[in-house]
Formats: structure tokens, sequence, C-alpha cells
């Protein structure tokens, strides 16, 4: 378990100005150290815009079996979708999008049309088939509104098969509730927060959060965290009644055994994990990672050394601001935390990879300045931050605010191709007052060494 403190920092470094491409010379170094030069490359980057008209939100870019980037992501449509909880309530409809990227540049596929944006996983498994899972399904509950079931689809021979329904309601057999009430067996709003992971020798793993009957407060406090396990997919109870699920982040290490951590809804980053391919009994707690507030959904790797790493956003509520911080673990026992980016109000969105000698790479949002409430335009940008051979961090700008007042940056992914160099999807968008829209765009930077 690890416990600390999370100081804020109140100056930082600045580099140059945008541009496409964007030259990413180093502008910090993370825990206040100027280090010596170390093996890192310098990196250019080109911004290529894949989709736009509000395409990007909740961006999940992976490296395909063929070596290039597939990123899937939701396009608000603007239309409303019905809801039967309130004539007065509504949902706004999105398309679910696969992107790729081919010889002539990139395609934009519609997958499916959702009402629910609460998460979205994407990944491919030993046999180089994409697996999609997202909330949605019919509507089924007068407290809810839109889809609240846990769908999984699969894409092989260039095509999307049909929408797998895997649980439709928080009934799990066999489940006996941490709660009196037989709370955790109750209600139907299911599948939100997905976590895909798939092992190299075929495993297969699913997590999500169910709420139960996502109405009071009493359902997300008492919220469980469920896995699925491939490929017949059966739904179990991971750690039910406990605030659990949400932002949610699942893979397997080196001995294929399948760690998990979540936020919970009191708070808290919090971890468990397989030992020799099953997870503890019953009466097992999770492990306190970080006792922090975050509104980002957490990344998380195996090390190749053995154990677990993960890339999350502490939020400072008395300064409004935030940072982002690094913890890893041998055993997902005993956690190591540290600081990367203290800079500003930084560190939302993370994503972590790990490159080909395992060193860590994060690519992440900053907003403004410590202590300001909006993003400003002079300081809202894409990061990214690389492990140097001494322990520190090499941070630098990937992108920044073209000038808007209003320009913000979110929804960020990272992928290293083979030859470690990162991908980078995120979406830049502003805020339209005359039409009361957010409008924007998806966008990839690709590094290249300079």
């Amino acid at each position: 378990m690890a416990l600390v403190a999370h100081p804020m920092a109140c100056s930082e470094s600045e580099d140059g100005g945008a541009g496409d491409p964007i030259p990413a010379e180093g502008e910090g170094e993370g825990e206040g150290q100027l280090p010596p030069e170390d093996e890192l490359p310098d990196l250019a980057w080109e911004v290529e815009v894949v989709q736009g008209d509000r395409a990007g939100q909740d961006a999940d870019i992976q490296m395909g079996p063929d070596g290039n980037p597939v990123i899937i992501h939701f396009r608000p449509t603007g239309d409303e979708a019905p809801c039967v909880k309130s004539p007065f309530a509504k949902n706004l409809e999105a398309e679910l999008v696969y992107s790729s990227r081919g010889p002539a540049g990139w395609s934009n596929e519609v997958v499916t049309v959702v009402d629910v944006r609460i998460g979205v996983s994407l990944r491919f498994d030993s046999s180089g088939v994409a697996h999609l899972a997202f909330p949605g399904g019919d509507q089924e509950t007068a407290n809810w509104c839109g889809g609240n079931d846990m769908m999984l689809m699969t894409r092989q021979g260039g095509a999307w098969g049909a929408q797998q329904d895997l649980q439709v309601e928080s009934a799990v057999p066999g489940a006996t509730c941490r709660k009196q009430q037989n709370v955790c067996n109750k209600g139907d709003v299911t599948g939100l927060w997905p976590a895909l992971a798939f092992s190299p020798s075929g495993r297969q793993a699913l997590v999500f959060q169910d709420v139960h009957f996502g109405f009071t407060k009493e359902d997300f406090d008492s919220s469980d965290v469920e896995i699925a396990m491939g490929p017949g997919w059966s739904v179990s109870s991971l750690w039910d009644s406990g605030g659990g699920g949400k932002m949610s982040a699942a893979v397997f290490d080196l001995g294929e055994d399948l760690g998990v951590a979540w936020y919970a809804e009191k708070g808290g980053i919090w971890f468990m994990r397989e030992v020799d391919g099953a997870f503890p009994g019953d009466d097992a707690e999770p492990v306190l990672v970080d006792d922090v507030v975050t509104r980002y959904r957490l990344s998380m790797v195996a090390l190749p050394e053995g154990g677990f790493a993960l890339a999350y956003y502490a939020y400072d509520g008395g300064l409004k601001s935030g940072d982002l911080w690094y913890a890893s673990s041998p055993d997902g026992a005993d956690w190591r935390v540290e600081p990367v980016d203290q800079s500003a109000h930084t560190g939302m969105s993370p994503s972590l990879a790990l490159d080909s000698r395992g060193r860590p790479v994060i690519a992440y949002a900053r907003c403004n300045e410590v202590g300001e409430k909006e993003c400003h335009r002079n300081r809202d940008a894409i990061r990214l931050a690389r492990r140097r051979s001494d322990g520190g961090w090499k941070l630098e700008t990937i992108d920044k605010a073209a000038g808007e007042e209003t320009d913000e940056h979110d929804s960020v992914s990272l992928a290293l191709d083979s030859d470690d160099m990162p991908w980078v999807a995120f979406r830049r968008s502003r805020f339209d007052a005359s039409t009361g829209q957010t409008i924007g765009d998806l966008r990839v930077a690709r590094a290249r060494t300079r």
C-alpha cells in the first residue's frame, strides 16, 4: 500500500510555439532535476486530422496486427435519443467510429450508434481479432437513460460481427453480496467503464462496472467490479458492493495472471490480481494504490521484470488543479508512487505504454497554470513524458492550442509502433457559444526522430 501527499508545484518552463510538424524540445524535467544528456532521442511531430465534425471523444488507439494504428472513438451526432426515465430527460446519440490508417491515409467506419458514452475498450487478441466492448443495448429500466447492458463485438475479415449482449442485469449467479439485502444482485444498469485484456497464450478478460439501478447515490457507492472471462464470457463478481469499477484498467502480466485497477466512487485507486490464474477468495480485499481523487481513466501496463505500473491524474480540490503521477509494484501488493509532471494543471487523460526496453512513456493533456479554473490558450497542450536512464522524466510538448481562447485537448491515447515511435491520438475541440455545441476533431500526432 502506498499513501503519499501530493504537493503542487507553482512554476513551469515553457518551450516554443505550436506548428505542424512541431519540434519537441525538452522543456522540463520531472522531479525537479536537471539531468545530463541521455539516450532518449529528440522527437519531431507530424499531426494528422483523422476525422472532423466533433469526432474523437474517448479515443482509444491500438497498433493493429499489420503494424498500422487503429482508433475507436465516439462522434456525437447532436441527435436526441429517447429516454423512458422522464419525458424531460434526454440523451444525445453518438456514432461509435473505427478509424484505421492505410496507404491512402485514414478511413472512418461507423460501427454502431449508441446513447451512452461511459467507457469503450478496443483490443486485439493473440490471433489478431479485434474486440470492442462498450455499454449499449436496449434501454430496459425506468431509472436510467440509454442502453444499460455490457456489449461486445469482434472484427474479422474486415467486417464487424453482430453485437453480443454479455450482461443485461446486475444479478450474477452464485454471487454472495458483501452488503446486506442482496444489494449486489439488484438492478440492471451494467457494462460501464469496460476494459479488455488478452494474453499471448489466448487468455481473455473483460472488466466492467455495475451500478445496480443507476439512480441513487447508494447505487453508485455500492457498485460492483464485474469480470467476464472469454471465450465463453461468463460473468462473475470480482469485488461487489464496494463502489468500485469506475475508470477500470486490466492487463495480463508476464506470468499470464490478470491485474485489475479501478477508481472507487468514494475515492482512491484500488488493485486486485490473480495468483496462478485465479483471484483470491471472497474474503480478499483489494489493495489501495493511492488515496487520491481522479477524474480520468486509469492506464496500466505489465512490467517486463514482473509486476504492474499505472499512470493517473491526481486532483487537488483545494487548488482546483492536478498532477500526473506514476505508480509501480513488483507484486501488486506494495506500490511506489511518484510525481511525473507537476508544472501546471496537468496529467489529464493519461495513457501509458512501455518501449521495447521496458521504459514507461506517458501521453497526457495539460490545461492551465496552477490555480486557474479554465483552460488557457497559452497553456493548453498535449504532452509526453519518457523515463530517462537516471530515473527522471523527459517532458515535452506535442501539440499546443492554436490561439482560440476556448481551445482544449482531451481524450488522449498512446501507442508505440515497432520502432518505439509514439502515436498519440487526441481530441482538439472548443465550445461554440453561438450553437451551444462542442466542435472539434480527432487528431493523431506521429513522432519521428530528429
